[in-house]
């Protein structure tokens, strides 16, 4: 990006903490390979154990801001996270600016429009890593290609690590805010609650009828056994009843005259 006006912020010497080890940082924003020993190797990049993003911090009314307390290889690799008027944080556009030409270095953020006091911000590393060079230096492994590029995936782990522990629901008296990708999604707790509690109610009332249900199943499959057994009743009558008709249609005497009454039905004149 372009130079920013105003007075230059240097870097004064960092030292980090790793376990008993300590690691020392020129002004430059490059390692002291003297402060290498602790970590029993020569790493020209050495990378503690860090979330890689800074703490939710307060503007003061100035645009520039840094540096943060952690280093990048790229100003892509940074996410400016920014809550203003009261907002929740949300990415907003940002100049990102290494401080050194190192390969690895601090860097600081600026914005088109001052943060305000009371207006929050969030710096976040997430670099969406690639392998633009070898390490092979004529015909041979070089270390300082390896370590830079070991470091490099070492960082994209830790962001990893961080975002896939960083998806949570804070949940406070009136809200719950489900933090994704560095973007606050948030609800009135009443209304989480009571979805939550409308849900609970709706599974008991679903589970409490199963009973019922299930009773009332059995019941209609009695009934439709005692329909189907009726049924074949009425048929068995049916047929009863049909041969009766047969029977009583002979018993009926023909009152013709010329008739013999010794021949049910039967004509003589036919």
């Amino acid at each position: 990006m372009g130079a920013w006006s105003g007075t230059a912020v240097a870097r004064s010497a960092h030292r980090r903490t790793a376990g008993t080890a300590q690691l020392s940082f020129s002004a430059s924003g490059d390692a002291d390979p003297s402060s290498f020993e602790g970590f029993g190797l020569a790493n020209p990049y050495p990378l503690p154990r860090e979330t890689r993003s800074s703490d939710i911090l307060q503007g003061d009314g100035r645009t520039v801001y840094g540096p943060f307390g952690f280093r990048i290889w790229d100003a892509a690799d940074i996410v400016v996270l920014t809550a203003r008027d009261g907002a929740e944080l949300a990415p907003e556009a940002a100049y990102v600016s290494k401080d050194t030409a190192a390969p690895f270095a601090f860097f600081h953020v600026g914005f088109t429009n001052a943060l305000d006091v009371g207006d929050r911000f969030q710096v976040v590393s997430r670099r969406l890593h690639e392998r633009s060079s070898d390490v092979m230096r004529g015909g041979a492994i070089s270390g300082e290609a390896l370590e830079r590029e070991l470091s490099k995936q070492a960082t994209v782990l830790q962001e990893l690590r961080r975002d896939c522990s960083g998806v949570i629901a804070r949940v406070d008296a009136h809200t719950v805010t489900l933090i994704s990708h560095g973007v606050a999604i948030t609800g009135l707790r009443r209304d989480v609650d009571r979805h939550s509690s409308e849900i609970v109610d709706l599974d008991q009332r679903l589970r409490a009828d199963v009973p019922e249900r299930l009773r009332l199943l059995a019941q209609m499959g009695t009934i439709r056994d005692q329909a189907a057994e009726q049924a074949l009743a009425a048929s068995g009558s049916a047929r009863q009843a049909g041969l009766y008709a047969e029977l009583i249609k002979a018993s009926i005497y023909d009152f013709n005259f010329d008739s013999s009454p010794d021949t049910a039905g039967y004509d003589w004149n036919s």
